[in-house]
């Protein structure tokens, strides 16, 4: 059984029964729907059938139980949700951190009071186009535009958000369904000249042995830098001149190091290094050594 009732000068009220819950009470669905058509209003007849028929609707949704309430928590509830139960167990600590920083400084000013259910495709659109053709949207306090890195930021956080509410039946619609992907423009590669090159050597060499191998480390051997700082002694190979690259550290946590493996499986491998700079490897582990023999029981770093 169902009925409609009018709420409003245009707006009507669809009410459906949907059998009764575990205290033997009625349940009943409802849905309002607003109607624009100006001529359709002052039609009683037309109207009615109108309406009859979009209460046919409902209630075959209802019994094919496709039918998703509308749902009241506000866009910003829903984030706390999506943070708590999937973001931080599925999605890497990096991708995390620039997910929170998107929704913090942009999105959730401008969504975070609607309902969920409520934020529409077009929405979305102006709000990216917004985002992008502002001045004044930077938050570092710089002049200029968003870049476009940051627009496809926004893109992804909002994409990965109500994905799981699609997914956990939350909305019925993906507003994100109909939102093309922002393009991103690539910049221009920057190189060292062998004039650059020269500059870095000499200027390595007013530094600790420490910074010499890192980032000597980097530009012979191409490491990344989450690379690099997961290094333990037992990835150098000094017979072969070779370094293992086995770990990524991608942030930290509690004061304590994330560690993933590498970005992809070809990163996972051995890379040969210079004899000579194995050779600055074996300097500085001596240097590590007798440092670690001097704190004695005041050292904290094991054997990393």
């Amino acid at each position: 059984m169902g009925s409609y009732q009018r709420r409003g000068e245009n707006s009507f009220l669809l009410v459906v029964e949907a059998g009764y819950d575990a205290k033997s009470k009625r349940k009943k669905r409802t849905k309002t729907i607003r109607i624009t058509d100006q001529p359709l209003l002052k039609t009683k007849r037309k109207l009615e059938n109108f309406l009859q028929q979009e209460l046919a609707k409902f209630q075959i949704e209802i019994e094919a139980g496709e039918y998703i309430a509308p749902n009241k928590n506000l866009f910003s509830d829903f984030v706390q949700e999506w943070y708590k139960r999937y973001a931080i167990k599925e999605l890497s600590p990096t991708v995390v951190k620039n997910y929170m920083s998107s929704l913090r400084s942009h999105i959730l000013p401008v969504f975070g009071t609607k309902r969920i259910g409520d934020i529409k495709t077009i929405q979305i659109i102006r709000f990216l186009d917004d985002k992008a053709t502002g001045e004044n949207e930077r938050k570092d306090g710089r002049p200029g535009k968003l870049s476009s890195d940051s627009i496809r930021k926004f893109y992804d956080a909002l994409c990965n958000v109500f994905n799981r509410a699609y997914e956990w039946r939350i909305i019925k619609d993906n507003p994100m369904t109909g939102v093309k992907k922002p393009a991103v423009k690539q910049r221009e590669m920057r190189y060292y000249t062998s004039e650059d090159l020269g500059e870095v050597f000499e200027a390595l060499n007013h530094e600790s042995l420490m910074w010499r191998v890192y980032f000597l480390g980097a530009l012979f051997g191409g490491f990344r830098r989450g690379e690099l700082t997961a290094l333990e002694w037992s990835n150098i190979l000094f017979d072969t001149n070779e370094i293992e690259i086995i770990n990524n550290i991608v942030g930290s946590e509690n004061v304590q190091p994330i560690i993933k493996d590498p970005n992809t499986k070809s990163s996972k491998a051995s890379v040969v290094m210079p004899e000579w700079y194995m050779e600055l490897l074996k300097e500085y582990k001596a240097e590590w050594l007798n440092e670690k023999e001097s704190a004695a029981e005041y050292w904290e770093g094991s054997d990393h």
